[in-house]
């Protein structure tokens, strides 16, 4: 969350007209690191939650050498969005609401969804069931880094 919201405040650099590309550049920062754990612990054949922790060590590294302790302001455009509030509810409260009820009926709805949640309960029994495990958890960690990817630009 930290190095995406560094990438995109340096990409944005307090100008309106680069607030889709900063957006994106934490988008892919976020893609890349999700991206990255997951081929840790398939090439590695390390636990998750050591491969994530020790990769989360790493980037905070980057992210204070790449950020320097600097300030960077937000666009003018963009820290209007992040303060605005529909009846006194700020509207990053109201997004994140209805992320939730949407990743909730995924989860319950979709094959993918579906999936995650074989793979989470036994992920032998997913694999004898058909599903391709490793497809799954690489899109499943690459997501995961792209929304905090997200999150790390929306709350900067």
């Amino acid at each position: 969350i930290g190095l995406a919201s560094a990438v995109a405040m340096k990409v944005m650099d307090g100008n309106d007209s680069m607030i889709a590309v900063g957006l994106l550049a934490a988008l892919a920062c976020g893609a890349a690191i999700g991206a990255a754990n997951y081929l840790l612990i398939w090439a590695l054949r390390i636990p998750p939650i050591i491969a994530t922790l020790s990769a989360s060590f790493i980037i905070q590294s980057i992210d204070i050498s790449y950020g320097r302790g600097l300030q960077i302001k937000p666009p003018p455009g963009f820290a209007d969005f992040a303060n605005w509030q529909v009846l006194g509810i700020p509207v990053l409260a109201i997004l994140t609401v209805l992320f939730t009820v949407g990743a909730a009926i995924a989860l319950q709805r979709m094959i993918y969804g579906r999936s995650v949640l074989a793979i989470g309960q036994n992920i032998r029994a997913a694999w004898l069931a058909g599903v391709n495990v490793g497809r799954i958890r690489f899109l499943t960690y690459t997501l995961s880094g792209a929304l905090g990817g997200i999150d790390g630009a929306l709350l900067a």
